[in-house]
Order: C-alpha cells, then sequence, then structure tokens
C-alpha cells in the first residue's frame, strides 16, 4: 500500500460576488478533487456535481466549507454560490491512488470558535490503520491577519489572505501529514490577532495498488537481468 499523492492550488477573490469560479487542476478519472473555501459573509454552496463534506465558522465573520466530487477527467472548473455578497479564498487539492469511493473512504472533522489560537481537534479512519492522508483546513475572517503556527508534525503548509481591509478580509492556511494510524491529531493553528475560525480536517483512505517495493521484488528489472546474465556467462566460461 501507498500513501495517496496530492498536489494543491489556490485562488483569491478580492471583489465581492455571489459567485466564485474556481480554476481546476487538470484531472484524471478517479481523481478526488476537493475544494476548501471561505467566504466572509453568507456561506459557500457546493457547485454543480460536488457534495458538501463539511462546514463551520461564522456567517457574520467568515464561514468555511469543503466539498468533494470524484473526478470524471473532464472538468476544468467548478463554481461556488454565495447569498451574501463577499470576497472568497478556495483551496483546491487533487488526490490520487486514493480508496475511490466518498461515501466510505474519507472521514471528516470540524469545528469553529474565535479567537488567536485553536484548539486541538482529531479526526478518525473509519477504515482503520493505514497509509492513511491527512488534510487539515482553517479560514478565518474579519480583519487581515496571518498564521504564525500551525498544527505539529503537519508539513507543506500554506496560506493566504485577501487583505482587502478591517472588517472585510478573510485568510486560510492548510497543511498534511500521512499517518498509518486509525487517527490523528491536528494541535491547532495561531493567529497575529483574534479572528472567528473555522477548521476542517479529512482523513483519506489510499488505494489499493502501489506501494513499498517488497524484500522479494526486483527494485529494478533491467539490473536484474543484467545479473543473471553475468551469472549466466561465468559459469558457461567456467
Amino acid at each position: 500500500m501507498a500513501f495517496p499523492t496530492r498536489s494543491r492550488t489556490s485562488q483569491l477573490f478580492t471583489t465581492a460576488a455571489t459567485s466564485y469560479s474556481v480554476t481546476l487542476p487538470s484531472l484524471d478519472s478517479g481523481d478526488l478533487i476537493l475544494i476548501f473555501a471561505t467566504v466572509r459573509l453568507g456561506a459557500p454552496s457546493a457547485p454543480t456535481g460536488f457534495t458538501q463534506i463539511a462546514t463551520a465558522g461564522d456567517s457574520g465573520y467568515a464561514t468555511t466549507a469543503l466539498f468533494a466530487k470524484l473526478s470524471d477527467g473532464s472538468e476544468t472548473s467548478a463554481v461556488i454560490t454565495n447569498a451574501s455578497s463577499s470576497v472568497c479564498i478556495s483551496i483546491v487539492y487533487k488526490v490520487s491512488g486514493w480508496g475511490g469511493t466518498l461515501a466510505t473512504d474519507i472521514d471528516n472533522v470540524s469545528s469553529g470558535d474565535s479567537g488567536s489560537s485553536t484548539s486541538s481537534m482529531s479526526v478518525t479512519a473509519g477504515w482503520g490503520a493505514d497509509d492513511n492522508l491527512v488534510l487539515s483546513f482553517i479560514g478565518a475572517g474579519d480583519d487581515s491577519q496571518t498564521f504564525t503556527s500551525f498544527p505539529s508534525g503537519f508539513t507543506n503548509t500554506f496560506q493566504a489572505k485577501t487583505d482587502t481591509g478591517g472588517n472585510a478580509s478573510v485568510e486560510v492556511a492548510s497543511s498534511e501529514n500521512e499517518v498509518t494510524t486509525a487517527a490523528a491529531t491536528i494541535s491547532g493553528y495561531s493567529l497575529d490577532s483574534s479572528e472567528s475560525f473555522g477548521q476542517i480536517a479529512v482523513i483519506i483512505k489510499p488505494g489499493t495498488s502501489g506501494g513499498a517495493t517488497g524484500p522479494n521484488t526486483p527494485i529494478n528489472l533491467s539490473i536484474t537481468s543484467l545479473l543473471a546474465t553475468s551469472a549466466r556467462l561465468s559459469w558457461e566460461q567456467g
């Protein structure tokens, strides 16, 4: 088995609007598409064909949501809608080599609060221990703030902000972890000032193919063949 592979893109919408056309990366059939979105006012609604996985936050300050779709390989964009006119930031993940079923191969946890730091949270895989991928997201809003720390042990950290002024901005962050356990703890984020925020984390099951090379599996078939030929020649000449 092997951990799912992933890549990340992001997009800022710094002009208040009620819809946001998110550009998607190049996709293959069977990829998992995850779109995390944070709006300053209102609440983001799922693009056509996407399932809303979770939502968190405060519609008066900042609301976050995570949407998912099993790709057919043809998607190029997705439109998020919002009943309120607002700025927005999206983070898109393309995940390959995963379990392949939205209903059973992703579990999530979410929470919302306010302050300059977030509480620890845990997410548990219903399928148990495996080469599980954990993705953590946070969106905050009101003023334009910076994330000053990320969950312990998480890597490939990212953050962005609209920087559209006091009482009119949102900021987002994400980070990743790979665990072989059924549960993962997300220790929390810190901001340089108090904001309203929403956190969402997902744990994703790996696919059944791939994985580490076993002890009896040739690492390179051409090298194995060369060694066999050399041994045969030595025997013939000996």
